[in-house]
């Protein structure tokens, strides 16, 4: 729903060097090197080095399949790893031109096994780019994953705006040592069955929800041109929902819909079933919206608008309404955009 860049406290380009720098923070093993694997099992650029080694010696391999592996590894480690380092930080728009150009050079199916539109299963070699891309081990589990996380002020999933996302801390008992756990999921939005090598790239990790990443998204097909990438743009820049109709005597006569505000293709709506989901909520706050403003002219609206700050001390009514009338303020509470979008429908919030 949001862009991220637009609630997150830092920088998130200098947040992405730095994840980028800490997969690569253990010393590297020179070429030919492996009596001591130690070092591969903490650098990403080891674990790289030390796949190709093995790829390069492996007898059981055809030969051409071998070429083809130890050219996929050089060519992240070409130029002093400049195209793993472009993997790890590049933008979601720079991501597709780098897997355009990956799949340029090796074809789709050398990592993926296409099934449809909306299952996709790793083959051999997209499995072992994913052992060596591990991202559980190499950035899930760690602190400074869910630190980063916290610095992009994230309340609610950005792909539904209903389920929260939280990230709490904990203290250690004995060493009193508080530590940040995010309670949350990162979903790969180029999934790992069908781009393996960007299982750790920063921009294509979206912090979600469980509902819109285990059980709707899973290995569908998604791109940033029939998707939205948080990290890219915005999803209220181009769909708006509605009310059917504003013409209501209970909640439950109200049917949400979208309008297309911007011409972009529906996907994204469809493949997260979000009217679906809209439609089975709780609408009692909505249909308390709609009858307090649907009829009322504009100078009655003003006044039950003063009436309120007056009888909650000043309070704002749109956050006892819990609507967000500011724009970046959708994030702030679960079904934001949904609420505003309707309030604007009522013409009580100008778009």
């Amino acid at each position: 729903m949001i862009l991220i860049d637009n609630h997150a406290n830092e920088n998130l380009d200098d947040l992405a060097i730095q994840h980028y720098q800490n997969l690569i923070a253990a010393k590297n093993i020179k070429k030919g090197k492996y009596n001591n694997l130690y070092h591969a099992e903490n650098s990403l650029i080891g674990r790289v080095e030390k796949q190709r080694f093995i790829d390069e010696n492996d007898d059981k391999l055809e030969q051409v399949v071998k070429i083809k592996r130890v050219e996929f590894w050089n060519y992240l480690l070409n130029n002093e790893n400049e195209k793993l380092r472009q993997i790890i930080i590049s933008r979601p728009k720079e991501l597709k031109v780098l897997i355009n150009d990956v799949n340029e050079k090796f074809n789709s199916d050398f990592f993926s096994i296409e099934i449809d539109e909306n299952n996709a299963i790793a083959s051999d070699f997209g499995l072992k780019i994913q052992s060596v891309f591990n991202y559980e081990t190499l950035y899930r589990v760690k602190e400074h994953c869910s630190n980063f996380i916290s610095k992009f002020n994230l309340i609610y999933c950005p792909y539904c705006n209903e389920n929260r996302i939280p990230i709490i801390k904990r203290t250690n008992n004995l060493t009193g040592e508080e530590k940040r756990m995010a309670l949350l999921q990162l979903d790969h939005f180029y999934p790992q069955s069908r781009v393996p090598y960007l299982a750790l790239s920063f921009f294509n990790l979206i912090p979600g929800c469980s509902t819109c990443n285990d059980q709707l998204k899973l290995e569908k097909k998604f791109d940033i041109d029939t998707h939205f990438n948080p990290f890219d743009k915005s999803f209220n820049e181009y769909f708006s929902f509605q009310a059917k109709s504003l013409d209501i005597v209970s909640s439950n006569e109200i049917l949400i819909e979208y309008i297309n505000k911007k011409l972009h293709v529906d996907t994204q709506i469809k493949n997260f079933e979000l009217i679906e989901r809209y439609n089975t909520i709780n609408k009692d706050k909505l249909s308390e919206l709609i009858k307090t403003f649907r009829y009322n002219p504009p100078e009655v609206i003003s006044d039950k608008i003063s009436q309120f700050s007056i009888l909650f001390s000043g309070c704002n009514i749109w956050s006892l309404l819990e609507i967000p009338e500011n724009i970046n303020d959708i994030n702030s509470f679960s079904l934001g955009k949904l609420k505003r979008d309707i309030a604007i429908q009522l013409e009580i919030i100008q778009e």
